[in-house]
């Protein structure tokens, strides 16, 4: 299950967190926190948001409408910070016909505004609160780290609709070993398989210790640039939070190589460490709901304050 793309030490100086691209599934804006005005956008913005004039400095409000600018940053003021995400599902936006979903958060002096089409069927978010409520109270029935790694993989399997599911321990040494799986009837089964430390850069380690939640919708997509290029005196854009981040493709070529075409990963946490993960992969590309994506972030959190509970004395 090794990379065979770099050799680790590139691996871990590969700068992910500002890669000046998105995944091309949705949209996203970049805006100055003080005026509204759009300073940067991912090259298919114009065309998502069906904009007759380009969007670069432009407002919020003309974008996105004075309504769902509005609801947008009340929904990140009830966040509860700048870094965390709030969330409109169903909302319609001035120049399209189909509903999308929106995130919003704050980092280092820019507002990001994140947008996907809403997938059929997804589950509205009272319905994800109450799926993932289940899911929860379900933890506190297990006895042992074993046990709750097993029923939790099985949990969110059943949650979110992944051909495979499972849960990563991290070992002192940064080898890492599938200590639980659910997987659906023909695959192969990766229990107890290792992968070595080299698999997980350093910078890819502390990524999830900020966003607890990590999306990849098809390792075979072409990354989309942000516009307009950065001017030499300006800062990098940083994507530590956003949920669009484009992905390193060596990370694209590792999944690749192990026949996986979708994924996601939840860290598990554990003092303040990163314990271990919870790895969702796919055969086929798939785009999982931002109300979905949020209950799995809500469910990882709750999964490590029980692998805690059940590690001390």
């Amino acid at each position: 299950m090794n990379r065979q793309a770099a050799p680790a030490g590139l691996c871990d100086r590969e700068p992910i967190h500002i890669p000046a691209s998105i995944q091309p599934h949705g949209a996203m804006l970049i805006s100055d926190p003080a005026t509204g005005v759009i300073s940067h956008v991912s090259a298919n913005a114009d065309a998502f948001f069906g904009s007759a004039s380009p969007l670069v400095g432009a407002t919020l409000e003309a974008a996105l409408g004075q309504q769902v600018a509005h609801d947008l940053r009340n929904a990140s003021g009830r966040a509860g910070g700048a870094e965390r995400s709030g969330l409109l599902v169903n909302i319609a936006l001035p120049g399209r016909t189909d509903l999308v979903d929106a995130s919003i958060h704050r980092h280092k002096n820019r507002i990001f505004v994140e947008v996907q089409p809403t997938p059929r069927n997804s589950p509205t978010a009272p319905n994800t609160l109450d799926i993932t409520h289940a899911l929860i109270l379900r933890l506190d029935r297990e006895g042992t780290v074993d046990a709750l790694a097993s029923t939790g993989a099985k949990l969110l399997r059943a949650m979110l609709g992944y051909d495979r599911v499972m849960v990563y321990r991290l070992l002192p040494d940064g080898v890492g070993r599938a200590v639980a799986e659910s997987r659906k009837p023909g695959l192969a089964s990766f229990m107890g398989r290792h992968f070595p430390g080299s698999d997980m850069p350093q910078e890819e380690r502390r990524l999830y210790l900020l966003n607890t939640i990590r999306a990849i919708a098809d390792v075979q997509c072409a990354p989309c640039p942000i516009l307009p290029p950065l001017r030499e005196d300006e800062a990098a854009i940083d994507m530590s939070f956003a949920q669009l981040r484009s992905v390193s493709p060596v990370h694209c070529e590792y999944l690749r190589n192990m026949g996986v075409a979708a994924s996601m990963s939840i860290p598990i946490i554990v003092d303040d460490a990163l314990w271990g993960l919870i790895a969702c992969h796919h055969d086929t590309p798939k785009l999982v709901a931002m109300p979905l994506r949020l209950g799995a972030a809500l469910f990882g959190h709750c999964f490590s304050l029980q692998i805690a509970l059940r590690k001390r004395p």
